[in-house]
């Protein structure tokens, strides 16, 4: 059942948004009319055919499955299986939409059940969805560590979805920038590294976050060997996502220029992984302005 949406003015401005053709914007936002109250979407180029372009002979079933991949190439897409069925899930759902009234009658089987919420679920105490690094928060908005957070369901199900491909695509965008290798292939580890990487710092904001970190640091781009490293060449996307680099990386052991460590986390016990990712999103935030 189709509902209204609603649609940020930070949308038409969005970086990740304007990477996509005109088309695939287009069918981004009359896709979120048919999803579910939790942003998921059957697989089904046929249908999304008929629900978003029913008037446009020149709009075919291969011209979606190509506005389908852009969308899934700029994260703001993820695909997923669940049993025999695949589905589409709009990965920043929970951050721009609120939905006062959910249809459970109407909902899709998600990428695990206990994964979804619902859209208005603004302090977080039942989410445990998948965070976007989707559209760009307004002047006045809220963390998007309180007011989403990011925690990635993993576990031995197979209808879990696949952010690696993602991870990827913000590692590589970041390594052509800074001359550090590029990701080629997605072997089982890797997959298995990056999955495991959005859910300890915290989401893949952060990991951009902590990607960039990566990107303005002279010693970690190879541009500085530092004391005791005299053969380093420059980190790559296998060093980087080891857990201990993770921490060093965005407790800011890495950067160009000392900062103060961060500090404990609440009542003076130590900060968290996802804690040191949401302050180094926040930080990369801060710089863009």
């Amino acid at each position: 059942m189709s509902r209204i949406r609603s649609i940020k003015p930070q949308f038409c401005t969005s970086e990740q948004v304007t990477s996509c053709s005109r088309d695939a914007r287009l069918l981004f936002i009359l896709m979120w009319t048919f999803c579910d109250d939790w942003g998921v979407h059957p697989d089904n180029v046929g249908r999304l055919k008929m629900e978003c372009f029913p008037g446009d002979d020149d709009v075919g079933r291969e011209r979606i499955a190509h506005l389908v991949d852009e969308l899934l190439g700029a994260g703001l897409l993820a695909r997923y299986t669940a049993g025999a069925e695949k589905f589409l899930f709009v990965t920043g759902w929970a951050k721009h939409q609120k939905v006062d009234h959910p249809n459970e009658k109407a909902r899709f089987p998600g990428p695990r059940e206990d994964s979804r919420t619902f859209a208005n679920d603004r302090d977080g105490s039942r989410l445990k969805g998948v965070e976007s690094i989707g559209e760009e928060e307004d002047s006045k908005g809220e963390d998007s560590h309180t007011a989403a957070p990011r925690e990635l369901p993993l576990g031995d199900r197979a209808s879990v979805v696949d952010l690696a491909p993602l991870v990827v695509n913000l590692w590589n965008e970041m390594a052509e920038r800074a001359g550090l290798d590029r990701v080629k292939k997605i072997t089982p580890p890797r997959q298995q590294a990056a999955m495991r990487c959005v859910r300890d710092v915290g989401g893949l904001e952060a990991v951009r976050a902590m990607f960039e970190r990566v990107g303005r640091s002279r010693f970690l781009r190879g541009l500085t060997n530092g004391k005791g490293h005299p053969n380093w060449k420059g980190a790559d996307f296998d060093w980087v996502l080891r857990p201990e680099n993770c921490v060093k990386i965005c407790e800011g052991n890495y950067d160009d220029k000392q900062h103060p460590k961060a500090g404990g986390g609440d009542h003076g016990r130590p900060a968290s992984l996802a804690e040191l990712g949401a302050r180094a999103e926040l930080e990369a935030r801060g710089g863009d302005r």
